[in-house]
């Protein structure tokens, strides 16, 4: 049985619904939603939030980010009826298209006030009811483990399951330095975590893959741990989805702009071991995966504030420069 310093527990997990807890209990895991426009599916991703068995308290706070099919009356349908259960926000006006991304969304992680901080997006839903009360027993247990997780299946829209994920060399434990690099594949709302992150940095404020961000800030408070033992979640595959509605360069190119944000961070805060790592990753990236075209295209983009410099370099530059030597000059142009 765990052991929770300054707070109350149950001789055994009961239902979370069943749960009565003295006013103002301060929760042991706050579970965070962020959904828009999920209506098919919020309801699956809620009811394995209330399924959980826990010695402990749980708040579910939800984020419905101005949904325009009827998300939020479900959300608000649920709030209503386990009012002690939930905190949710239901925007007006939707903060994403803002470009809040990041610093919007860390901003809520500091609103939380769960030791524990567990992640699951509208669309996906959990499987397993004793999810949550074997990862926090396990990072209780092991103080030198930051966060964490297990596998999840891919789910298309006609409830299909394609696959497993993460592959199965990936997993395993991870370092701190492994997490800090980002040499880590984890699902990420299979995530549990120890609420220690800070804010969102100003250099990855805005980088599409918040992820890689929790997972590089993690790694400066602990390892990672794989439980094979938890039942995988349900990754859903949708048209309506962030990710899975990007073409294939689009991705390419965001996964390379979270890296720069990353390495930027790094270097900023002189830990070169990190800024180094990134480099690297960066680099391989960009020779062996985007053509001259791309790259001078994104360089440019990236660099419109310095545009007259980059105008000046490019006249300067021989046409007949080998394609490799280019992209290594737009490469250190475009840090």
């Amino acid at each position: 049985m765990s052991d929770f310093p300054n707070s109350i527990r149950l001789p055994a997990p009961v239902r979370i619904t069943e749960q009565v807890w003295p006013e103002g209990t301060v929760p042991v895991v706050s579970v965070l939603c962020i959904t828009y426009n999920h209506v098919n599916f919020i309801r699956d991703a809620i009811e394995g939030f209330l399924m959980q068995e826990t010695n402990f308290p749980v708040q579910i706070f939800i984020h419905d980010d101005a949904s325009t099919d009827g998300t939020s009356n479900i959300v608000k349908e649920y709030s209503e009826k386990y009012p002690k259960l939930f905190w949710t926000i239901l925007q007006t006006e939707n903060q994403w298209s803002k470009g809040n991304i990041n610093a919007f969304f860390f901003g809520f992680m500091q609103k939380l006030g769960g030791e524990f901080i567990a992640l699951c997006e509208g669309d996906d839903y959990w499987t397993d009811n004793r999810k949550l009360q074997v990862q926090v027993d396990f990072l209780y247990r092991n103080a030198g483990f930051s966060a964490c997780g297990h596998g999840a299946h891919y789910m298309n829209e006609k409830n299909e399951i394609l696959g497993f994920m993460p592959p199965e060399e990936y997993r395993r434990d991870y370092s701190k330095d492994e997490l800090i690099n980002v040499h880590a594949w984890i699902a990420t709302n299979s995530l549990v975590f120890r609420n220690v992150i800070q804010g969102c940095p100003k250099d990855l404020s805005n980088v599409l893959h918040g992820d890689n961000v929790i997972t590089s800030l993690l790694g400066h408070h602990g390892k990672f741990k794989y439980l094979k033992e938890i039942k995988p979640f349900i990754y859903r595959e949708h048209l309506g989805g962030v990710w899975s509605a990007l073409g294939v360069r689009d991705k390419k190119m965001e996964q390379v702009n979270t890296m720069v944000g990353l390495f930027r961070y790094y270097k900023k805060l002189g830990l070169e071991k990190h800024a180094q790592s990134y480099y690297e990753t960066i680099k391989f990236q960009m020779m062996n995966e985007y053509s001259t075209k791309e790259l001078l295209r994104e360089s440019i983009k990236r660099m419109k504030p310095k545009m007259p410099n980059v105008l000046s370099w490019l006249r300067r530059t021989p046409l007949r420069a080998p394609l490799r030597k280019l992209r290594q000059i737009l490469f250190r142009r475009g840090l």
